[in-house]
């Protein structure tokens, strides 16, 4: 059974994902998609987490090339590849003047695109000097913990507290969504998820997303955490589940508050092979290199 098909991108020929993910008990069956990109706009970060070897492997800074990536968000797009755009670092707002940028280029490029990114919240006060925010989706905030303490301890650094998240969400609205690794000793169970769902959802967070710890070292092996050995409550109604292969799972919730009696969207994810034969995603390098995947194979 072949899973994946073959597609020339810059003259080159990549074998990109086919299969669909499916539900249990489905057939398997395959369709052409589109694919998310990933634009790694730096690699620095200002965090210290154990369980990401990004602060470890930080590269110098290189200058961005903004018609670069203009020619390879207009080729994906015209080989009906591009799928949604994930902004993401390191810490994308450790240079705020870049992100902005990247955003002015996307919204020159593409028409109505699906604009996500991923911070740490140790500097959303800069959120107000984007002046393409109206080009986001999606501001997705990583925060580990319901308590800021606690938060901080993951990160190793000061960020955003619930109080200045509650004001973002204030003044943006539903762009700013969460995002949550499960951690041994931090959240790891069904009662702290509703623990850390009820406190968020009391700034007015609509939507989070729980993420298994992907093993990039032993920190993640050891603190990993299984969701789907979990019993949810009655205040958990699965919506549906999705699996591709023996690669990765997800799982889509909605979540009823006793508390502030609102409805939440909440997902799970964990990816069980970091490794596939074939392209799932596509990632714009900070050194201006589009990649098949996560990998080495260059594309353009």
């Amino acid at each position: 059974m072949n899973f994946s098909k073959t597609t020339k991108i810059f003259g080159k020929c990549i074998d990109i994902k086919f299969n669909d993910c499916i539900s249990d008990g489905e057939q398997q069956t395959f369709h052409e998609r589109a694919l998310t990109l990933y634009i790694h706009i730096n690699k620095i970060c200002n965090a210290r987490c154990k369980f990401c070897n990004i602060y470890k492997q930080c590269a110098p800074k290189v200058e961005f090339d903004f018609h670069k990536l203009s020619v390879v968000l207009m080729e994906l797009q015209r080989v009906n590849r591009l799928g949604r755009i994930a902004i993401t670092g390191g810490e994308t707002f450790l240079d705020i003047k870049l992100l902005d940028n990247v955003l002015s280029t996307i919204k020159r490029a593409i028409k109505s695109p699906m604009v996500t990114i991923n911070t740490n919240a140790s500097m959303l006060y800069k959120l107000c000097q984007l002046k393409n925010i109206d080009v986001l989706t999606e501001i997705r905030i990583s925060r580990h913990h319901y308590l800021d303490g606690n938060n901080d301890a993951v990160f190793g650094i000061k960020c955003a507290t619930l109080s200045d998240i509650s004001e973002a969400v204030k003044k943006y609205g539903d762009i700013i969504k969460l995002n949550c690794n499960l951690i041994k000793g931090y959240i790891d169970d069904v009662s702290e998820i509703s623990k850390y769902l009820e406190t968020v959802s009391s700034i007015g967070i609509s939507e989070v997303g729980f993420v298994g710890l992907m093993p990039f070292n032993q920190y993640c092996i050891e603190h990993y955490v299984d969701y789907s050995s979990f019993y949810f409550s009655d205040n958990f109604l699965r919506v549906r589940n999705l699996t591709d292969r023996n690669i990765c799972q997800c799982d889509n919730l909605l979540y009823s508050s006793p508390e502030t009696c609102k409805i939440m969207q909440i997902y799970f994810r964990q990816v069980l092979e970091l490794k596939c034969a074939y392209c799932r995603q596509f990632t714009y390098s900070y050194d201006n290199n589009l990649i098949a995947g996560f990998g080495e194979q260059i594309i353009y």
